[in-house]
């Protein structure tokens, strides 16, 4: 659930500033599916699995975000940049998080 609401969070913050670019954010979740995460699998409940299926998206989603941190210092857009920063310190400790519930 604290994972679920962080990234409610990160998406408003990402929303926000595309606006004030002037543009759409196509945030929903079956975009964000279709983008590079691809489908969580049903049926997998069982904590360890859905765990290390968490754990693996958080990491995805954190390589991406460090991907856009580099775009946005690459174009001197500094304030965007702190954005995903902030994020990526948040996605990195929900990683720590789920991952000492594998150990």
């Amino acid at each position: 659930d604290k994972v679920s609401g962080d990234a409610g969070g990160w998406a408003d913050m990402i929303a926000e500033q595309l606006g004030l670019f002037g543009e759409e954010a196509l945030g929903t979740p079956r975009s964000l599916v279709k983008s590079y995460l691809g489908p969580y699998t049903v049926g997998i409940a069982k904590e360890p699995r859905h765990l290390k299926a968490i754990l693996g998206y958080l990491e995805v989603v954190n390589k991406e975000i460090k991907k856009a941190i580099d775009v946005c210092l690459g174009a001197k857009d500094q304030v965007t940049a702190d954005i995903f920063i902030e994020i990526s310190r948040g996605v990195s400790k929900d990683i720590y998080l789920v991952g000492s519930h594998l150990d």
